[in-house]
């Protein structure tokens, strides 16, 4: 536990390769951050998926669990739960949490039936998450650097200005006790040593510490460190911080750069780069590939809470809605893509497409905000996390419906029944399946109804009820060729040919019917 930048993650990787170093590490790892996380049932899926194979992701989850916990507790493992605020929120701040309470209560339940086996759990997170109690966990709480680890960091960044770290400063050493040694605070303030004497730099940075009950004071000091950044930069580049805030995680260079052509065209691709460049030199960016860089955790926290980079309420909501049209224009691109070509897009923007979600319902862009949780649900389903699939399609369903767009609420219908289907929740998968197709009927969209007859088909046949898959898939035949479908009336006689072969003799009379 501990403020963003501490170390949080840096020590749980470091662990983590030390007991693999010295053989503590057991048989393996398994690493979840939990930014992009949204049900507890993908953390249980993963897990089952790598120990028992892809089969027994199907089985019930309460089963899953119980497998889970009998091979944890006999077997060594190391689980990391990295970055877990996300999962909990962080009362009274921004930060919502992005796990349902159930969901939190399942983790919480699992991480109980672990206690006392043989693999063992890290967690990481900037709240003291009191609500795992502490039967449950051995609390560890980081500070920033102390003692010669402090003066050693602090005199490899001095040296790169050349100068030197007086630990006999009394200046120096007043403006070291108020960075209380976070070592983003020491990064992003000592620079400015070539500048401004020590002495007078504690004093303007302890003029910029707000003094309010209530706040946090690692935060707000380091938060204080922060705006000597801000303030360096050149004031025509400070409006790109505002988009650049909606981003967490990381950030395109790229789309910044298509944003920018939206929203405020006096930006080019030069002024984004030398942004980039500077706010990576101050250790709060980090660049990867392709033009993405990594955002340190604290700087989209900082930026969120600096309402007035953007004064002028037209040019904030320009920036918002051209956030939301790239990641809405991404998102219906990669909707309908397998999962491998899915995977690295949303590693790279997962949190970005929530963000985008949230902002397109605000801003009322109802097109994007379908595309979002079209591909937000599709990927959670084929990543196997139902639950959340159940909820984006659910919502998608909702807002086609208060929106009287019957189109749309019969073919998220459809798609909730797929989850049903492969849940082997039958019953379930029927009602969602007829509640789309009294849509389609209605509105006579007889290609649409084909679909789904064929799939009631392959749902009856799922349950050996060969005589009505048999019915569905001759309806489905019947409207794909009046639609001139070929291709899908070639597929569903097909189906209809497999599940006359497995019929029984006397369901094949009736099929021959």
């Amino acid at each position: 536990h501990g403020l963003a930048g501490v170390g949080k993650t840096t020590l749980a990787r470091g662990l983590v390769e030390w007991l693999a170093a010295t053989e503590g590490l057991g048989e393996r790892c398994f690493w979840f951050t939990f930014n992009d996380i949204r049900s507890s049932e993908y953390v249980f899926n993963r897990l089952v998926e790598a120990l028992f194979g892809v089969n027994a992701m199907a089985a019930e989850l309460a089963q899953k669990q119980a497998a889970l916990v009998e091979v944890f507790k006999k077997r060594r493992f190391i689980l990391v739960w990295d970055n877990f605020e996300s999962a909990t929120g962080i009362p009274g701040t921004a930060l919502e949490a992005r796990l349902p309470e159930p969901d939190r209560q399942q983790l919480r339940d699992f991480l109980g039936k672990l206690r006392g086996g043989a693999s063992k759990v890290i967690i990481t997170s900037r709240s003291p998450e009191t609500w795992l109690a502490a039967d449950r966990c051995f609390p560890l709480n980081l500070g920033g650097l102390q003692g010669e680890e402090r003066w050693e960091y602090c005199a490899t960044i001095l040296r790169d200005l050349g100068l030197e770290a007086d630990q006999q400063d009394d200046g120096l050493k007043n403006l070291m006790d108020l960075l209380d040694g976070h070592p983003l605070a020491m990064r992003a303030l000592l620079p400015h040593l070539r500048d401004v004497g020590a002495q007078t730099l504690a004093e303007q940075l302890k003029g910029r510490i707000p003094t309010e009950p209530g706040n946090d004071p690692l935060q707000t000091r380091l938060f204080a460190a922060l705006e000597f950044v801000e303030d360096a930069l050149p004031n025509q580049l400070k409006p790109l911080l505002f988009p650049l805030g909606l981003h967490e995680r990381f950030v395109d260079a790229d789309y910044l750069e298509r944003m920018a052509q939206q929203a405020d065209s006096s930006f080019g691709r030069a002024d984004i780069e030398r942004l980039l460049e500077m706010l990576a030199l101050s250790g709060l960016l980090r660049p990867l590939r392709q033009d993405i860089h990594e955002m340190h955790p604290a700087l989209t926290g900082f930026l969120r809470s600096r309402p007035m980079l953007e004064k002028d309420n037209n040019r904030r909501e320009a920036w918002r809605r051209a956030f939301v049209g790239v990641m809405g224009r991404l998102a219906d691109h990669l909707a309908p893509k397998e999962l491998h070509e899915q995977r690295w897009p949303f590693h790279w923007h997962g949190v970005n497409f929530d963000t985008a979600l949230t902002e397109a319902e605000a801003l009322g862009m109802d097109d994007h905000f379908a595309a979002l949780t079209q591909f937000l649900a599709a990927y959670a389903q084929n990543q196997r996390d139902f639950a959340s699939a159940d909820r984006r399609f659910s919502a998608l369903a909702d807002h086609y419906k208060q929106r009287d767009n019957p189109k749309g609420q019969a073919a998220a219908y459809h798609q909730l029944g797929g989850i049903a289907e492969e849940r082997r929740d039958f019953a379930a998968a029927e009602r969602w399946y007829r509640k789309s197709l009294a849509i389609k009927e209605k509105q006579v969209n007889e290609h649409g109804a084909a679909s789904t007859y064929g799939q009631l088909g392959l749902l009856a046949q799922l349950q050996g009820h060969f005589v009505q898959s048999g019915r569905w898939l001759v309806k489905a035949i019947i409207a794909f060729a009046h639609q001139q479908d070929a291709h899908y009336a070639k597929i569903a006689v097909e189906n209809f040919l497999i599940i006359y072969r497995e019929a029984p003799p006397d369901d094949q009379a009736k099929l021959r019917k």
